[in-house]
């Protein structure tokens, strides 16, 4: 018996030996994985850091086809995460190489710049004048001179969103647009529409409104535009129509060109002749040319809308679709001041709602700037925060449960009922706006 409790005894305290000695292999794991996580995530973070400036520096190369690829990085890095310190840190040296990719550099050098730059821009936490007058002058020389259209749209919509970011007076900014505006008429299409969509973009930063005789005489050139054999030319002129529209409204400025025609008749048929009557009739043309340029991108559009005699030239289905359906959405706003609604959705279930003319404008600029990293920047950057004067939450909402679900998630709640009930009206709506147009043109053919 003695024996037989010596050896319980014995195996017990081995068993005891090797659950301890498992037990710290355990915690030894255990531990070795927490530091390896951590490890792992500075290793990533320091790797980071040394990838942006082993890029910087490789922009100091002599061979173009390095400098390139290091631009390459740069854009990716600075769409891709938000490196505000990193920027303010190398601002010197990525403006410089910047501007002598720009100016000296092969083509897909220079495009690589202008992007790097306009990155750059937004992502700075306070862009500054002075820097912009430092990029401005060999922005517009580049978008100006006789290089390829993708260097010449580069420097274009760089120019523009720099603009838009740093410039603080409305002089600047019309400043930049006249040059814009220079290159509507001339040069390939493709440059002719990036011209067009950036002024109207910096249109949307001015602190005051336009002229009636400057929005006049815009809408003359978008006449004329609308008439343009390239798509994109048209688009883009379709967008500035509408973005004046929803700013001036026609319907004011058409009455505006009225009063001041009847006026300008009035004093022409008075007593005094002569030469107040010689400028009565020269402010009766002006009005008249304003008028009726303003009645033509009207009629224009509309003919686009409906595909109606609006195009001599041969176009394939897909491009003749994409026509209708932009020039629908233009003439909606025109005539009834209904802007489409688009949605962009982020990571923690916030929803940012743009239902403006102008809000539309701005998000398509800043989606061709940032590309895949636009909702990763609108989460995070404080500049398209207050440019769409919206702030999402920081943390994830906490889950439904299934009762909250099915009170605020399912068909028969609230919430789903007043949507269906809102799609309803909008078809509606839809459907008689096809009607007036149907009618419009039925009672023109007749």
């Amino acid at each position: 018996m003695g024996k037989k409790s010596g050896a319980r005894a014995k195996a017990s305290a081995i068993d005891l030996a090797k659950h301890n000695e498992d037990w710290n292999d355990n915690m030894s794991t255990t531990s070795s994985c927490t530091t390896f996580t951590t490890c792992a995530e500075n290793f990533c973070e320091t790797d980071k850091i040394d990838l942006f400036s082993s890029a910087l520096d490789e922009l100091f190369e002599k061979r173009g086809a390095t400098r390139e690829k290091a631009l390459q990085a740069l854009v990716g890095f600075l769409r891709e995460d938000i490196r505000e310190e990193e920027c303010v840190k190398n601002e010197t040296t990525m403006v410089s190489r910047c501007l002598n990719g720009v100016r000296k550099g092969s083509n897909t050098e220079a495009v690589l710049s202008a992007q790097l730059l306009a990155l750059h821009m937004i992502t700075l936490p306070e862009p500054s004048e002075r820097l912009f007058r430092e990029l401005q002058g060999d922005l517009q020389r580049a978008a100006a001179s006789g290089k390829p259209w993708e260097v010449r749209c580069a420097a274009i919509e760089c120019l523009a969103m720099c603009c838009f970011v740093a410039a603080e007076d409305d002089s600047c900014t019309l400043e930049v647009m006249e040059r814009c505006r220079a290159l509507w008429k001339t040069g390939e299409a493709k440059v002719r529409a990036c011209s067009v969509r950036a002024w109207s973009f910096l249109a949307t930063s001015l602190n005051t409104l336009l002229s009636a005789p400057t929005v006049e005489s815009v809408m003359c050139d978008v006449a004329t535009l609308l008439h343009d054999a390239d798509v994109d030319v048209r688009n883009a002129a379709g967008e500035l129509a509408a973005l004046l529209c929803d700013v001036c409204g026609v319907g004011a400025l058409l009455a505006d060109a009225e009063a001041r025609s009847e006026g300008a008749s009035e004093e022409g048929l008075s007593e005094d002749g002569g030469e107040e009557g010689e400028e009565a009739a020269g402010g009766d043309s002006a009005a008249s040319k304003g008028l009726g340029g303003l009645e033509g991108v009207v009629g224009r559009m509309r003919d686009l809308a409906t595909g109606h005699k609006a195009d001599r030239l041969r176009r394939n289905k897909r491009e003749k679709a994409a026509l209708r359906s932009t020039f629908r959405s233009v003439l909606a706003v025109v005539e009834d001041g209904c802007a489409a609604v688009t949605k962009v959705k982020l990571q923690h279930g916030d929803v940012l709602v743009v239902d403006t003319v102008r809000g539309g404008v701005m998000l398509g600029a800043f989606r061709r700037a940032l590309g895949g990293g636009f909702q990763l920047h609108l989460q995070h950057n404080g500049l398209l925060h207050d440019v769409f004067e919206f702030t999402p939450s920081s943390t994830r909402p906490e889950r439904l449960t299934a009762l909250e679900k099915r009170a605020f998630k399912s068909p028969n709640s609230a919430a789903s009922r007043a949507k269906t009930h809102e799609r309803k009206g909008d078809r509606a709506a839809k459907a008689n706006r096809h009607a007036m147009h149907a009618h419009g043109d039925h009672h023109d053919h007749w």
